[in-house]
């Protein structure tokens, strides 16, 4: 990760946005939390945080997701397919099945959202 952030983001000249996701990540006991990176017409972007033990309830998404795991390990359902997941993996899911993580040990997740 970018060495020298003392915020969250910065954002240089170009219009280039860099994200420190493993910068204040907090775990709530039995939980999981969202923190929204960017919020745009074409995207939304956020770091999830799962206690270990807690999950993401199941959901459909209108949108193609991408979960990216950045540290911990779990499972993840799709559909009727359930799937270990570890860190370095990346999970594309198409718009309209549902799926849910659970979190074996602490885990945060990067998901990108990518609307239209």
């Amino acid at each position: 990760m970018a060495e020298g952030l003392n915020k969250r983001s910065q954002r240089g000249e170009s219009g280039v946005k860099i994200y420190d996701v493993l910068r204040n990540k907090g775990f709530v006991a039995g939980v999981h939390a969202k923190d929204v990176l960017e919020d745009t017409s074409t995207h939304k972007v956020l770091t999830v945080t799962i206690d270990a033990g807690a999950q993401i309830p199941p959901c459909t998404m209108g949108s193609h997701t991408l979960f990216f795991v950045v540290e911990g390990e779990g499972t993840i359902r799709v559909g009727s397919d359930t799937k270990d997941i570890a860190p370095g993996q990346i999970v594309s899911i198409e718009p309209g099945i549902e799926r849910s993580i659970k979190a074996e040990t602490k885990m945060v997740v990067l998901a990108i959202q990518i609307h239209g």
